[in-house]
Parts: structure tokens; C-alpha cells; sequence
């Protein structure tokens, strides 16, 4: 297309089971150019570790740092009739366990990833969905009544397990916007703003209510404070 500077806005929302959205961030980026936005914490992975032979010597071990959480990389290709072409990288991964080294704490290497790479030819404004990307979890549990689940023989009375299985089908909603101009952009900033005044008004609304009860509430005991007698009801005697 001729119009200089084109662009395209990416909304990706991450759902967990349905309900939970686990984050909805926004990629400004131009024509055929990759962009990449990661939301988690850069953690840090013991890789190497030896034990000193004597005292005197020092334990050496070294320190690696890696990005965990959602990683979202994609590149657009826009073509004539508002069609884009996405190449699509998306990943969300987790610490599995953790562990105590040397003194220094550092992830062990185990770590959960759900990865997903796709390229799609999408309409102006049209959302693609990508999912499939499911997790299974297993644990057992159990809990006991203290110093009495700890009796020899008879202790199993008073311990009780559970199992837990968690099944998570992550799925994640993508939608590309293009940019023409600068209107456009102005136009895609004030809606951005708008969704986040309501959404902080939604947060400030229920606590305002919750002042309003306590204020009245504290204003139907000072009613109540000085409206009680002391004299006694004459249906008493």
C-alpha cells in the first residue's frame, strides 16, 4: 500500500480457563517488521555448580538469567484490501521448582512451557483465536491433626489425603489493527483510555460503597448511643 509509515496494532489476550485472563497487552509495530513483548520476570538459573575438595577453597558456580512468563513475537505483512499476513510466535512458561545452592537461590533447571507458532492471513479488525495449548496437573495431598497424626500405629486415623488433578486450556485471542494514520492512532489512544478510565471506575465504585455502609453504620451507632435511657420501662415493675 502506498500510505507511508503504516502500522499495525496487536491486542493478544490470554485466557486460563475461561475466566482467568492472564494478560492483555498491546504491539504497536510497523510492515514487516517483528515485534516481541514479554510480561513475566527474568529468573535466575543455577547452570553451573562444583563443590570445593577443601575448605580453604571457594565453590564456584555461575549464574544464568532467562526471561519467564508470556512471550509474544509476530510480524505483519500487509496487503492490499485490508488483509494481513501474521507469522505468529507465542509461548507462556513457568518455574516448575526451585532449589537452594551454595547459599544463592536459583531455579533449577525445570521449567513448564506452552509454546504455539502459526502464520495466518486475517481481515482488518478480524480476531483469530489460537488454542489447543492444554496442561494436565496431578498432586496428592494430605494433612493431619497435630501431635495426634503422629501417633505410632493409630496415627493413620487422623491423617486424610486428597488427589488433585487441574486440567488448563489455554487459549489466546489475537486481533491486528491497521493503522493508516495518525488519526487512526489518536482514534485507537482514546478508546485505549476509555476502557481504562471505566475499568478504574469499576475498581473505585465498590470501594466507595464499602465507605458509604461504614459511614452509615457508624452513624446508626451514634443514633443508637444517644437515643439509649437509662430510666427504667415502667412495664419493668
Amino acid at each position: 500500500m502506498s500510505v507511508p509509515g503504516l502500522a499495525g496494532l496487536f491486542t493478544l489476550e490470554v485466557f486460563k480457563d475461561v475466566i482467568n485472563v492472564l494478560s492483555t497487552p498491546h504491539i504497536l509495530t510497523s510492515d514487516n517488521k517483528e515485534a516481541e513483548i514479554i510480561v513475566g520476570e527474568n529468573v535466575p538459573f543455577l547452570s553451573q555448580f562444583e563443590s570445593a575438595s577443601s575448605s580453604d577453597q571457594p565453590v564456584l558456580q555461575s549464574i544464568e538469567r532467562q526471561d519467564v512468563g508470556i512471550t509474544l513475537r509476530i510480524t505483519p505483512q500487509i496487503s492490499d484490501g485490508g488483509y494481513v499476513k501474521l507469522d505468529i510466535y507465542q509461548e507462556i512458561s513457568a518455574v516448575a521448582t526451585t532449589a537452594l545452592t551454595g547459599g544463592v537461590e536459583a531455579a533449577d533447571i525445570i521449567t513448564t512451557k506452552r509454546s504455539a507458532k502459526t502464520s495466518v492471513v486475517v481481515k482488518d479488525g478480524q480476531r483469530i483465536v489460537i488454542g489447543g495449548l492444554i496442561q494436565e496437573k496431578k498432586s496428592n495431598n494430605e494433612s493431619k491433626v497435630p501431635l495426634l497424626g503422629d501417633i505410632p500405629g493409630l496415627g493413620y486415623l487422623f491423617k486424610f489425603k486428597s488427589k488433585k488433578k487441574e486440567r488448563t486450556n489455554l487459549i489466546v485471542f489475537l486481533t491486528p489493527i491497521i493503522v493508516d494514520d495518525f488519526d487512526d492512532l489518536n482514534r485507537l489512544r482514546k478508546e485505549k483510555e476509555l476502557i481504562f478510565s471505566r475499568a478504574m471506575n469499576l475498581e473505585e465504585e465498590p470501594k466507595a460503597e464499602k465507605k458509604k455502609k461504614r459511614d452509615e453504620r457508624k452513624k446508626d451507632k451514634n443514633k443508637n448511643f444517644w437515643n439509649y435511657s437509662t430510666e427504667p420501662d415502667e412495664d419493668i415493675f
